[in-house]
């Protein structure tokens, strides 16, 4: 998904291939495979109304009851505290689609009737991906965010089938799709966390019943929080280096360096700003940690930078884009950070050059606050912890008469 897509609804096969390339291997295998078939694809990231109620906040200062949140309850008071906006309350407990999905499939409107989507269409659950929509990483998730979980006593995994698609029941209801007693789903949409990405694919025959599949793609913010590697899109990457290395190779004057950032730099920005999203109420909201400033991403992303913390030239291979190694910072404070005139420290806490002892200059630049520590993960300090080192080597450097600070404007 290297483009921004903000209205949730495509209907170019290419555009769709280019959406789904990192997302499911399978279905753009598929796609490929059915070149006679009309595709359309619904997506979103899943917001706080499409949290099954018994997983959310339904009304105001219950914040224990935002399960399915990346954020732990002392880090959602401190958004709230820190940017006077309290946290999304609401009773719904469907999955939230626009009238368009209805429209296109030539589906009964919603608030006009409840019924079984299986009725006209055939339901699919993608497989690929939901070894991570499991009770045992939600579970490991809680943990990791000292969450109570006693209402997830009566939740079980669903039963996939051995090829790539289950079968599955699908409900409409009046605010959108998915109710209890669709029992699969219900069970599945139990480790469906608010930030992760829901999409539905249809396809349509002539003279056929068409097909939905549903596919899900887990927040990057799962995979930081656990330490993990997310496997669908390392094995994507390694295929596209192959695939640019080997053209490198047949064609004189090509930079293979040069093709490999130009194709990862767009994927690698978009994971930390839906990293952050997740964090956050408002759909498409991204914040630097460093300022707190925040903005629509789809609006004004254009304000923010996705920062290297180890630089790309000193990284490693496997480090140029591996997201730990990336803070979404606004400009300003990227600018500070990528000439180390500013680094956080072993203790998350912002320190600043002697260049920068300007009270005056920092509160201008709002930086002179506590910065938004939870981003900032155990794997992700790893590589702050390298960068500290070299702002601290570098400070030895500049208070030395003979050093020229001139050289690092370049």
């Amino acid at each position: 998904m290297s483009k921004i897509y903000t209205n949730e609804f495509i209907e170019d096969k290419y555009k769709i291939l280019d959406f789904l390339d990192d997302v499911s291997p399978i279905m753009t295998k598929y796609i490929k495979e059915n070149s006679y078939s009309k595709f359309y694809l619904f997506y979103k990231i899943i917001n706080h109304s499409d949290i099954p109620t018994f997983a959310k906040a339904t009304k105001q200062n219950s914040l224990e009851r935002n399960l399915l949140y990346y954020l732990s309850i002392d880090e959602m008071y401190e958004l709230e505290n820190k940017r006077n906006a309290p946290f999304e309350t609401a009773h719904q407990s469907n999955i939230g689609l626009s009238l368009k999905f209805y429209e296109t499939l030539n589906l009964k409107n919603p608030r006009d009737n409840n019924y079984l989507l299986n009725d006209f269409k055939d339901v699919y659950l993608v497989n690929e991906n939901i070894k991570y929509f499991k009770l045992e990483f939600t579970k490991r998730i809680f943990d990791k965010l000292n969450k109570n979980y006693n209402s997830y006593r009566k939740i079980k995994d669903i039963q996939l089938s051995n090829n790539d698609f289950t079968a599955i029941n699908l409900s409409v209801r009046v605010h959108g799709i998915g109710a209890r007693n669709d029992e699969d789903f219900h069970q599945l949409r139990a480790n469906i966390f608010k930030g992760d990405l829901f999409c539905l694919l249809c396809e349509e025959k002539l003279d056929q019943k068409g097909k939905i599949f549903i596919i899900l793609k887990k927040n990057p913010r799962f995979f930081t929080l656990l330490d993990m590697t997310n496997e669908t899109y390392e094995n994507y990457q390694q295929k596209q280096m192959q695939k640019i290395i080997q053209n490198a190779k047949q064609q004189e004057n090509i930079n293979s360096d040069e093709m490999i950032t130009r194709k990862f730099q767009p994927k690698w920005r978009k994971m930390l700003t839906d990293e952050i999203m997740a964090c956050l109420q408002k759909d498409n909201e991204i914040i630097c940690p460093f300022t707190w400033i925040s903005a629509d991403y789809t609006k004004v992303g254009t304000l923010f930078r996705a920062s290297h913390i180890v630089s790309y030239a000193e990284a490693n291979e496997n480090e140029k884009f591996d997201i730990n190694n990336g803070i979404l910072l606004c400009a300003n404070a990227d600018a500070l950070f990528d000439k180390h005139l500013i680094s956080v420290d072993e203790n998350k806490n912002l320190c600043f050059s002697f260049l920068l002892d300007d009270e005056i200059l920092k509160s201008k630049l709002l930086l002179n606050q506590p910065i938004f520590k939870s981003i900032l993960t155990d794997k992700r300090m790893e590589f702050m912890t390298r960068h500290y080192e070299k702002f601290k080597k570098l400070e030895l450097l500049r208070r030395d008469s003979n050093y020229d600070l001139s050289s690092e404007t370049i």
